[in-house]
């Protein structure tokens, strides 16, 4: 993996989480808004594809280090190894979570779904400012 790969990652990494954070922001902004769902609706895909684009980075930085990483448990097990991710534990319910909104295999309300995003967020940005 080059610099410049890696450094592409993070900020698509970055760009999502920016994307994630207007989204949340539009959601909270009326919560009783009568285009609720689509709103909720919109956190939850813009939850998936920031947690895709995080554990790619991850992926990235994990590939200049020596590590060889094929998923998401890999990056977020390798990343805690690393410390770049302080509760390894919260980042494994993150991928559960988001593998419960594309599947519905454990049936989060949106609500839920949301406040999980919400929490991703927040630790998706300390992680990237320590990524080399």
């Amino acid at each position: 993996m080059s610099v410049e790969k890696r450094n592409a990652a993070k900020a698509k990494a970055e760009e999502s989480l920016q994307r994630l954070a207007a989204t949340l922001a539009w959601l909270d902004a009326e919560p009783a808004a009568s285009d609720r769902w689509g709103r909720l609706d919109a956190a939850a895909k813009r939850f998936e594809v920031a947690f895709e684009y995080v554990w790619k980075a991850l992926k990235a930085a994990l590939e200049m280090q020596g590590e060889e990483v094929f998923g998401p448990k890999d990056s977020i097990s390798f990343a805690g190894k690393y410390r770049w991710i302080d509760d390894v534990e919260m980042w494994a319910e993150f991928l559960q979570s988001r593998n419960a909104g594309v599947h519905d295999y454990f049936g989060l309300t949106e609500d839920e779904y949301a406040d999980i995003a919400r929490q991703f967020l927040k630790e998706a940005k300390k992680v990237l400012k320590q990524l080399p």
